[in-house]
């Protein structure tokens, strides 16, 4: 049986205490290793590795990749990073006007746009806009002006998307971005072209 999700203190470098919540695992992910020795057998080994390679199928199967993706290891890391560290979440709402509940698809359709495919700001407003796929609070597409606004605001408050094209390159995260905005599109039903 798992264990039950609890929260986690964190006392980070800086000095500030962080509360959060660990995701819970099951099975033989929720089993800790048994440490290699020094007198380890072949067959230790061998059963040793078994147990890592089935851990990592695991794992991958738990963080909802496709197996046989070419990038399934590089998504499930990412998946890890948005479950465990703290750059990779979304903060908690503050005072004042609630956050809208699709800000990291906003941002990714921007990035994907501006750094994936070379549009400006204004023309990527546009082009969301006319998907309407981003809503407001009352339920309705947003417009272009009021989508730029929530960019900006957005990619202030989650900087991770900032230079992510930058830093892991465009050949490789817009396809990664692409993807993630069809499965988006797929699951609500639009028919999603290739932006």
């Amino acid at each position: 049986m798992g264990r039950r999700n609890k929260p986690a203190v964190i006392k980070r470098a800086d000095g500030l205490v962080q509360q959060g919540i660990h995701h819970q695992y099951n099975g033989l992910l929720d089993e800790p290793l048994s440490p290699p020795h020094a007198l380890f057998t072949d067959s230790d080994w061998k059963q040793f590795s078994k147990t890592i390679a089935k851990k990592l199928f695991l794992l991958l199967v738990d963080c909802g990749v496709d197996l046989a993706d070419p990038a399934a290891y590089q998504k499930a890391l990412l998946e890890l990073a948005k479950r465990h560290v703290p750059g990779f979440q979304v903060p908690r709402s503050g005072p004042g006007r609630p956050q809208e509940q699709d800000d990291i698809e906003l941002l990714m359709r921007f990035e994907l746009l501006i750094s994936g495919y070379g549009y400006s700001v204004r023309q990527a407003s546009v082009i969301v806009a006319a998907q309407k796929c981003i809503l407001g609070q009352n339920g309705m597409p947003q417009k272009a002006e009021t989508l730029r606004t929530r960019y900006r605001t957005a990619s202030k408050q989650i900087p991770i998307f900032k230079n992510i094209f930058k830093r892991l390159g465009k050949e490789r995260v817009a396809p990664l971005f692409q993807e993630t905005v069809d499965n988006i599109d797929a699951r609500r039903g639009r028919n999603s072209d290739s932006i």
